[in-house]
């Protein structure tokens, strides 16, 4: 049960009166005896309240850090299944430009199914938009794309895959072909 000083004020309220006016026997001391006791009370309240959010924080950390570790067990299988989905759209648009549409629909079913998997594992996949400018943390440059105009310097000018975050992390940077000014 968690009490607060507040509590322990309202609750030694009646003693502190009947003291101040003179009532009930030895009051003074019994008033000293009771402010001590308020005082040791209100630290334990403290002490407990601080012991309660350090244990919170430890809760959280440790959740944390066996989230990290589990999901780092799974890093080579999340890995091959970027690969596998990256098979399964390259086959595909060969297929779709060999054959027509319909050859192509069963690799991107796969490719999808791969997709799936990754997404309950907590992966998701990140493309940058045309124009947006080159990140280093989320990006990987593949390419140049020469450009005479100095705004698209640095800019994205094509995606050849897209990226992979788990939270935070990207597990495979976005493979991009970045605007150079003057490259030719």
């Amino acid at each position: 049960m968690r009490c607060s000083v507040e509590q322990v004020d309202a609750d030694t309220a009646g003693v502190r009166d009947d003291a101040a006016e003179g009532r009930g026997g030895d009051a003074g001391a019994d008033l000293g005896v009771l402010l001590a006791i308020q005082a040791d009370v209100a630290k334990l309240v403290a002490e407990t309240g601080a012991l309660h959010g350090l244990v919170d924080r430890l809760h959280r950390e440790n959740e944390a850090l066996r989230r990290g570790e589990s999901l780092r067990v799974f890093d080579p299988v999340i890995r091959d299944l970027i690969k596998l989905t990256d098979d399964w759209r390259r086959r595909g648009a060969a297929l779709r430009s060999q054959s027509g549409p319909a050859a192509a629909v069963l690799c991107d079913e796969v490719a999808e199914d791969a997709e799936m998997i990754l997404d309950r594992l907590g992966v998701t996949r990140y493309a940058p938009d045309r124009g947006e400018q080159f990140d280093r943390r989320e990006h990987h440059a593949t390419g140049t794309e020469p450009t005479e105009d100095p705004a698209l310097d640095s800019t994205v000018a094509e995606v050849k895959a897209p990226g992979y975050r788990l939270d935070d992390r990207a597990i495979r940077y976005a493979q991009v072909v970045v605007h150079r000014v003057g490259t030719a």
